[in-house]
Order: structure tokens, then C-alpha cells, then sequence
């Protein structure tokens, strides 16, 4: 699941890409992409990205569902982020690796050297990424360089929201941890079905200017 200011992209089982009105939740066009399992989505630029179980990273056009490019990384895709120009690709190798968003091969930025990457997120201009066995690491998001690790508990859906992550385990609970140090704060939710995904999405009324940056850099 990804989004951007006007439009929701989800992806199902069978290779689909959903566009919906992000405000109104509307059925936009479906596409039937044919391009293998669909793992991850991001967006960027009006492009969105589909990656794959084969290890392939499409870029899709959401009006006409044309597939307008394709790389790939040497693993299965499980996680996709667009951020600061940049694509992020969590694999089933326990890397994460990056490529420019307009073009350009994937290339090896960081590595978790534990398990498959499950998500992505940004939180104060860091990456903060989770693998299988639920440990959850701040990622300086130019250079790689792990900043701090921290166990949240194993999960395959994190979202982060004004310095909280989202996590969701099976039974329901999305309990909130603390971006930074993985404490857990006393807020959850509560899902009645199981979730495969979640996107954290601003109302406009409530979007504030974005934090730029690491606190702890100078």
C-alpha cells in the first residue's frame, strides 16, 4: 500500500494494481499487471513502483497501467520506499538497496545480516526498518551507516506516525512504539481483521511542515 496527495495504490494476489481517490476512498482503475507477485509499492513523481518476489522493481503508469521501466535487485523485493529521490529496497536477503527514482541499477546500500526485510519507513529524515525476527533498525539515509537497533517483535507490517511506529501483530493489537528507542507507549489500536498493510495518511487540515534531518546530527 502507498499513496500519494491525490491518489491510494494497493496491489492483491493475482498481480492487480488498485488506484483509489485518497480522500474518498473511490475505485479509480484496476490494472491486471501480469508481472509476477506482487511484494511492495511505492510512489514517486506520479510513478508507481511494484516490487516483485523475482526480484523486479516496475515502474507503472497509475492512468494507463503501461509498464514504463524495470529493474531488478538479486533477491525477492519485500520492501519498497520512494525517499528523497532515491528508491529503497528491502530483500529477502536482509539488504536494503538503492537506486536513483528517475533511472538506474539498484546498487547495495546497508545490510540488516539477519533476515528478509519486511518494511521500510522515515522518521526524522532516518530510515527505520524491520526484518522478520522483529528488530527494528534507524538507518542514516545517506550513507547507510546503522545508527541505533532496537526489538519491537517479529511482524510484516510496520507504519510510522510523528515519531511513533505502528506494528501490527496477529490477534489485532497495533500497539505504538517510540521511533527512536523501540519503547513501547501506552496508545494502540485495534484491528478486527488481519492486516497486511498499513499507510499512515495526514489529513490536510492536519499536515504540518516535515521534520528534515536527524535531532541527533548537528
Amino acid at each position: 500500500m502507498t499513496a500519494d496527495e491525490k491518489q491510494l495504490y494497493t496491489a492483491d494476489d493475482f498481480s492487480q494494481l488498485f488506484v483509489y481517490d485518497v480522500q474518498d476512498g473511490a475505485l479509480l482503475r484496476s490494472f491486471a499487471l501480469g508481472i509476477g507477485q506482487i511484494s511492495a509499492l511505492a510512489v514517486s513523481a506520479g510513478t508507481v513502483f511494484v516490487g516483485t518476489e523475482d526480484g523486479l522493481v516496475a515502474g507503472i503508469d497509475p492512468v494507463s497501467g503501461d509498464v514504463l521501466d524495470w529493474r531488478t535487485i538479486p533477491t525477492s523485493v519485500h520492501a519498497l520506499l520512494a525517499h528523497d529521490g532515491f528508491l529503497f529496497v528491502g530483500g529477502g536477503d536482509g539488504a536494503l538497496y538503492r537506486a536513483p527514482v528517475a533511472s538506474g541499477a539498484f546498487e547495495y546500500f546497508t545490510c540488516f545480516c539477519f533476515s528478509t526485510v519486511r518494511a521500510i519507513v522515515v522518521d526524522a529524515g532516518d530510515l527505520v526498518a524491520v526484518d522478520d525476527f522483529g528488530l527494528a533498525a534507524r538507518i542514516d539515509d545517506a550513507t547507510g551507516q546503522i545508527l541505533t537497533a532496537f526489538l519491537v517483535g517479529a511482524t510484516n507490517v510496520m507504519a510510522v506516525s510523528n515519531g511513533r511506529l505502528l506494528l501490527y501483530y496477529d490477534g489485532g493489537t497495533i500497539p505504538m512504539a517510540d521511533a527512536q528507542t523501540g519503547q513501547r507507549l501506552p496508545d494502540s489500536f485495534f484491528s478486527p481483521i488481519a492486516v497486511e498493510a498499513m499507510l499512515v495518511i495526514d489529513a490536510p487540515e492536519h499536515k504540518t511542515r516535515p521534520v528534515r534531518g536527524n535531532p541527533r546530527k548537528p
